[in-house]
């Protein structure tokens, strides 16, 4: 994994931190041989410092959801609607609702998105976040 990778993922799951994120790590068990490991862990701020520094990670992935209506509940949509500029167009595609967000309204969009865990910055396309599985993030 290259090191502007590695920034651009950390710099999307400090964003989730109080949110709770679940990351698929790789990493070597020194105990059995040096084996490559999967295995997957809800990181939060309470347990950051604690998985960083036990830890010989080798990649990690945070689980997002695509950021589109079609991975939206309806409660969503009506909470992501009240955030977004009204548009002219009838049926927005999820371009035209990722764009129309008031200036104003950003910190409330981009904690919206990361508390609900949408990949707004393309990690899942870039190979560097993998898609959530349905209710990954449920209580």
């Amino acid at each position: 994994m290259l090191q502007k990778d590695k920034d651009l993922i950390l710099r999307d799951i400090c964003m989730r931190l109080p949110y709770n994120v679940m990351l698929r790590i790789e990493s070597y068990d020194v105990q059995h041989n040096d084996k490559l490991i999967k295995r997957d862990i809800m990181l939060s701020s309470d347990n950051i410092s604690y998985c960083f520094k036990n830890s010989q990670w080798v990649s990690f992935k945070p689980y997002l959801r695509s950021f589109d209506f079609e991975n939206m509940t309806e409660e969503e949509i009506d909470e992501w609607s009240s955030i977004i500029i009204p548009t002219d167009l009838k049926l927005p595609s999820s371009k035209d609702f990722r764009a129309a967000v008031l200036v104003d309204e950003l910190p409330i969009a981009i904690n919206w998105l990361c508390s609900h865990h949408f990949d707004f910055n393309g990690l899942i396309s870039k190979r560097l976040a993998i898609e959530a599985p349905q209710n990954i993030y449920s209580n």
